[in-house]
């Protein structure tokens, strides 16, 4: 017994019963929705070029910030003989092992991230509900006129219920691949409706997105935020597979999925902004692509997004009530109290939705905070705490301070961003422009 190495994945099979296939589909379909719709403004903001080089760094950014993070849960893992250390628990444990002056705080720090994370899903799941019911009133508006949204977010949380009372993660699968196929429909509905309008108009050769680099690239990161990662997802699924070693590495599961999101989004924002150029330069959806789908597109769009919320309000419920209700509790009926959870925390994301239709901004301006601190902050700050084996540390020491400092910064180009989009569709008034943001200037004027 001496003799024998830890294994940190080793886990019973009926805890892990994702397959690396399933994996693909729950990682690929944590990104592919409402960013993704989101993406051809990103490159008004950026330009052809310039939102494919950003689109590129970013993506990169992101995804080594969950690989930074996962390795820091690996770690912490094996310094602990423990397989099962949440993401909150690392940093805590990380924290503790770090510089003296953190350690009274770890606790702190570690319930921080799991407010965040619940905060960021919450926040999430309010802009699905939102998202489904206005393109559902879009297609309703044919045969009812003046049908209050409140009515289709009404409707939209109702037809959740069951989905959202799937326990068991495995029985998710079927609704990712579904959507995952979903989102392609969409997609493919737009180009072929967009290349058949302008073969009969015989302008196949019109190309309206014209600016090469756009300096607006703060608006273009406000709006990305979505589109990128889920860190909530990518760092929570893990250790339900059955493979988990599999995950990581060059070509693991994690990176095949991000490559996947990364080239769909990037032919996509780019194919969009180049057919409809500066026609959708505000920030919401009524001037955007989907404005342009039929009714078969929109009604894609709305399941493809009601199908995700279930993926995203796992995580939520995973950290509330296996790390806070049902942990070091015998509870009489657990099933019964996760089900109310479950209920309880779909009708609470509803409540946002029903009051202010309109959501993005606000969703934006909470993401703006969290998913900068989740994604690449709080995992350099991790690694820092916990060391490096590596002769030459200095230079990765170097590099997540940098990391640091760019999240820093990507956190503040949300704030802008968000304020922004508040200030013109809450407010109903244009902010004072400062000299070197030249975005908005058609919708001000």
């Amino acid at each position: 017994m001496g003799n024998t190495i830890f294994w940190p994945f080793a886990k019973p099979v009926e805890e892990a019963p994702l397959s690396t296939f399933d994996t693909f589909h729950f990682v690929a379909k944590s990104v592919l929705g409402v960013g993704t719709f989101f993406m051809p403004f990103a490159y008004v903001y950026a330009g052809s070029i310039g939102g494919i080089l950003c689109t590129t760094l970013f993506t990169f950014l992101y995804i080594y910030g969950i690989h930074l993070m996962l390795q820091c849960m690996n770690e912490a893992r094996d310094r602990n003989k423990s397989d099962d250390m949440t993401m909150s628990e690392t940093v805590a444990f990380a924290c503790d092992q770090g510089s003296k002056c953190c350690r009274p705080c770890s606790q702190i720090f570690g319930y921080l991230v799991d407010i965040l994370l619940i905060i960021v899903h919450y926040s999430i799941g309010v802009m699905y509900l939102a998202f489904s019911a206005q393109n559902l009133k879009s297609i309703a508006n044919a045969v009812w006129d003046n049908v209050d949204i409140r009515v289709f977010v009404a409707i939209v949380t109702i037809c959740i219920i069951p989905l959202f009372l799937i326990r068991d993660v495995r029985y998710l699968s079927p609704l990712n691949i579904t959507g995952n196929i979903l989102i392609f429909i969409v997609i493919g509905y737009f180009i072929s409706y967009r290349e058949t309008i302008n073969y009969l108009n015989k302008t196949t050769s019109v190309i309206f997105g014209k600016e090469i680099v756009n300096s607006d690239i703060h608006l273009y990161i406000g709006c990305v935020m979505f589109s990128l990662s889920s860190v909530g997802v990518m760092v929570t699924i893990e250790s339900k597979m059955t493979k988990p070693e599999a995950y990581l590495g060059w070509w693991g599961t994690l990176n095949r999925a991000a490559c996947f999101v990364f080239i769909t989004n990037l032919i996509w924002g780019l194919y969009a902004y180049l057919r409809l150029g500066d026609m959708m330069y505000m920030p919401f959806l009524e001037n955007s692509p989907m404005a342009s789908l039929g009714e078969l597109g929109k009604l894609c769009a709305a399941i493809l997004v009601a199908l995700t919320y279930p993926l995203n309000g796992f995580v939520a419920i995973n950290i509330i009530f296996n790390q806070y209700i049902a942990k070091n509790r015998n509870l009489e009926h657990p099933v019964r109290v996760e089900i109310i959870v479950r209920v309880i925390f779909l009708l609470l994301t509803a409540i946002p939705a029903l009051a202010f239709p309109s959501v993005f901004p606000a969703v934006q301006l909470v993401c703006a905070v969290a998913l900068p601190l989740l994604n690449l902050i709080i995992p350099a700050c991790t690694k820092l705490s916990l060391g490096y084996d590596s002769d030459k540390k200095w230079i990765w020491i170097l590099l997540h301070i940098l990391m640091i400092i760019l999240g820093i910064g990507v956190l503040l180009c949300g704030l802008y961003s968000a304020y922004y989009d508040i200030t013109i569709l809450y407010l109903k008034k244009p902010m004072e422009k400062p000299f070197w943001d030249s975005a908005y200037d058609e919708l001000l004027s």
